[in-house]
């Protein structure tokens, strides 16, 4: 919907989110379908998808490098 859309941008007002993850080299294809579709949960779904990526990442830098080779 036009209200999701930042005035003067090109895309919805996640995107930096997601392109920060993308960057990061999460899959945020799916993530980014979510949140077009069920737009009246997107906040939350956002706030609790950051959260899971940050556990993720605190978990894989905890992992020893042995162990994921």
């Amino acid at each position: 919907m036009t209200e999701d859309i930042v005035e003067g941008t090109d895309g919805y007002w996640f995107d930096n989110n997601l392109q920060e993850w993308a960057n990061d080299g999460w899959d945020t294809t799916g993530i980014r379908n979510y949140l077009i579709t069920r737009e009246e949960y997107a906040t939350e779904a956002l706030v609790r998808i950051d959260y899971l990526i940050s556990a993720c990442e605190q978990l894989i830098t905890r992992m020893s490098h042995e162990w994921l080779h």
